[in-house]
């Protein structure tokens, strides 16, 4: 890391805004008037994970804490937890069971765990009874998937009210559904339409600010158009997306857009192909990810792919097994491109990916800018030029 990124803080490298971050969090812990939750909207790719680890190991090594509880969504970021860690001589495990637990076998030589929503879910009173047995610092990650009408949401809220402090991470510091999540401090006013509930992060670093000094890429955006005809209902309609249509007709258009028999989205993926063929010429590793709606919908894409370039891509969905060892050999291989739906987007770090494909009918914003944002990565500091999203110039995402 350049000196113009990083500075030393607690005998360790690291970047300026984590040890801004960790300033800050110590300062509310301090604070008696302030709540017990500290939130960071932390841009993806920014390295939130690691100053979650910095934060937990000052912690504990000043005794405020004896143990740390780290609550992620996915089996995906469950697994990075530790290895982001171990620089900083913080052993956390993520093999740890609800079985362990209530046989009390786990190890004792680690400094905390990693655990999901889900199994939080499954005995929240267990975990109420570990994070008030002792000075727990608990870690929600990701806590755009909680919300306290939700039974994730439910399960934590019950189970951590009694955490010594609790460290809220996420990118996306927002539900599509407006649900209120737990924990979080929230800012009420009122307007024509009714009351707001709008969050309050404490501490804030965007991705461009990453941008800007050189941690991630910038992202550029291709939009693809072009006159789309499906049949509803017997009616036979054709329209573009820059036309205005009614609501219910835009999801048919996008949905048939998607069709992967279609060559609205062949073009794109031959286009893709060969910018990743150009990228290559510089960054030898460069790769690119393409995200369908399902995994019919990713096997049929990924047959298309393989016919118009002959490039055999790798595959991920939920019907595949070993699918971290697949993803983590890909980071690794020579292969060119990888299809998924619903595996690669929050807690993904392929470094190298240049591209990203975005041909799922999802358009929640949230949803959206987890999967682009995997393309901002480098290899290293020293990269430069862009990421790039290519996409339906649907007007949800375009917006």
């Amino acid at each position: 890391m350049g000196n113009n990124i990083t500075t030393p803080f607690y005998g360790h490298s690291v970047l300026h805004w984590q040890k801004d971050f960790c300033i800050s969090a110590e300062k509310k812990r301090n604070d008696p008037g302030k709540s017990n939750n500290f939130l960071g909207a932390v841009a993806p790719n920014s390295g939130k994970t690691f100053a979650g680890c910095l934060f937990s190991k000052r912690g504990i090594n000043t005794g405020d804490f004896d143990q740390v509880i780290i609550a992620v969504p996915n089996c995906i970021i469950k697994d990075q937890w530790p290895k982001e860690a171990l620089p900083l001589g913080l052993n956390l495990s993520e093999n740890i069971t609800n079985r362990k637990l209530v046989s009390n076998s786990s190890k004792n030589n680690v400094h905390g765990f990693v655990v999901t929503y889900a199994a939080i879910q499954q005995s929240p009173d267990l975990y109420r009874k570990i994070t008030s047995d002792k000075k727990t610092l608990v870690i929600l990650d990701e806590i755009h998937h909680l919300a306290s009408d939700a039974k994730w949401g439910e399960s934590c809220k019950y189970a951590f009210d009694n955490a010594s402090f609790i460290l809220s991470l996420t990118g996306t510091p927002f539900r599509t559904d407006s649900a209120e999540i737990p924990f979080q401090d929230y800012q009420k006013t009122f307007s024509d339409n009714g009351l707001i509930m709008e969050i309050k992060p404490d501490f804030q670093f965007s991705l461009k600010e990453t941008v800007d000094l050189g941690i991630s890429r910038p992202l550029e955006a291709l939009c693809f158009d072009g006159s789309i005809e499906w049949d509803n209902d017997g009616e036979k309609i054709t329209s573009t997306f820059d036309e205005t249509i009614d609501s219910n007709l835009e999801s048919q258009r996008l949905n048939t857009a998607l069709s992967p028999e279609l060559s609205f989205t062949k073009n794109m993926m031959v286009q893709a192909y060969q910018k990743i063929d150009g990228l290559r010429i510089k960054q030898p590793k460069a790769k690119m990810m393409i995200v369908g709606k399902d995994k019919d919908h990713v096997e049929k894409l990924a047959n298309y792919y393989f016919k118009a370039t002959s490039d055999k891509p790798v595959i991920v969905h939920e019907g595949i097994n070993n699918t971290s060892q697949i993803i983590g050999e890909f980071k690794t291989s020579d292969d060119k491109a990888i299809f998924s739906c619903k595996m690669l987007s929050e807690g993904t770090n392929i470094k190298s990916l240049r591209i990203v494909l975005y041909l799922t009918n999802i358009t929640s914003m949230s949803t959206f800018i987890q999967i682009v944002t995997r393309a901002v990565r480098k290899e290293n500091f020293d990269q430069t030029g862009p990421g790039y999203i290519y996409m339906p110039a649907d007007k949800r995402l375009k917006n």
